[in-house]
């Protein structure tokens, strides 16, 4: 678990690590410093240093710098002695038949077991959304078991990282892209080609928390994400998949490139062989000609 500032929550995900029905774990927290001062929080060091003395299974690491979520991701795992992993979100909670469930596919054969998970808020309460959810990330196109031809159900954005229990060799020989705060397709593709078997629960076995102060709420890093993905290779059967996934993600990494203060490269996107050539996207296509221009104007 990356932790930087969101005690409360740190303890209620430790409560549901603690009660799951799965005894021989290790309980890994990475405490994230501050990027300005370079120190971690007080609360939350406090707290480590108390429930660590009478929960032997827990050891917590202070990062060297402040790393983010994909290389805390990538810290944790170098850190892990155990054979499988869950990355697990500070402010997320597991079930107690979470692991044993998921271990089930680790029996089956597979490297990486994941199932679906249900949505909660701020609070802890469950929404309504979640089987909306499950259906907007095509995981109901799935059926249990091994997955065959995984690599479709990756471009199709099925993989949840927060609901999946993870080989840590791959972990460790993959890694995470550095710097990235949605680095988890890249990390499922790679292991795909490298053979990793995927198997499949349907079964709702973690609790994702959605709230203003994730990782992620911020925005994604989604210029980073094309960027990485856009030579990655695809098989021709699945091309179709890759190539709805990257126009996709082509709005919001125009977005970020001018927010980041880089118009030469959000023009570019508008000649990219993934720009949507649809009459349907001609309106996205204006608001971000004037963006640019905006932004262009500004800049003088």
């Amino acid at each position: 678990m990356p932790t930087y500032n969101r005690l409360n929550y740190l303890q209620e995900a430790y409560e549901s690590v603690k009660a799951t029905q799965f005894e021989k774990l290790e309980i890994i927290i990475s405490l994230d410093v501050h990027p300005v001062s370079g120190l971690p929080d007080k609360s939350i060091l406090r707290w480590l240093k108390k429930v660590s003395e009478f929960d032997r299974r827990i050891n917590f690491f202070i990062t060297p710098q402040n790393l983010g979520l994909s290389n805390n991701w990538n810290f944790i795992a170098e850190k892990a002695t155990g054979d499988y992993m869950m990355l697990l979100g500070d402010d997320d909670r597991l079930l107690p038949s979470t692991i044993l469930e998921l271990y089930k596919g680790i029996e089956a054969g597979a490297d990486i077991s994941f199932s679906n998970h249900y949505l909660i808020n701020e609070n802890g309460i469950r929404l309504t959304q979640s089987e909306q959810n499950t259906r907007r990330f095509n995981r109901y196109l799935l059926e249990n078991g091994i997955v065959h031809n995984i690599e479709k159900y990756i471009w199709l954005n099925a993989v949840p990282i927060s609901a999946a229990l993870i080989k840590t060799e791959l972990l460790k020989e993959i890694r995470f892209p550095p710097d990235m705060n949605t680095p988890e397709i890249v990390f499922f593709l790679k292991a795909a080609q490298k053979g990793a078997i995927f198997h499949f629960n349907s079964d709702y076995l973690v609790e994702y928390r959605v709230h203003s102060g994730s990782a992620t709420s911020q925005g994604l890093f989604l210029e980073k994400l094309f960027e990485c993905l856009d030579d990655f290779s695809v098989t021709p059967a699945n091309e179709r998949y890759k190539i709805q996934f990257m126009q996709h993600l082509i709005g919001g990494a125009f977005h970020r490139y001018i927010k980041t203060g880089q118009p030469k490269k959000a023009l570019q996107l508008f000649f990219h062989r993934y720009y949507p050539r649809r009459a349907n996207y001609i309106f996205s296509f204006v608001k971000q000609l004037f963006s640019l221009i905006y932004y262009k104007r500004k800049a003088l």
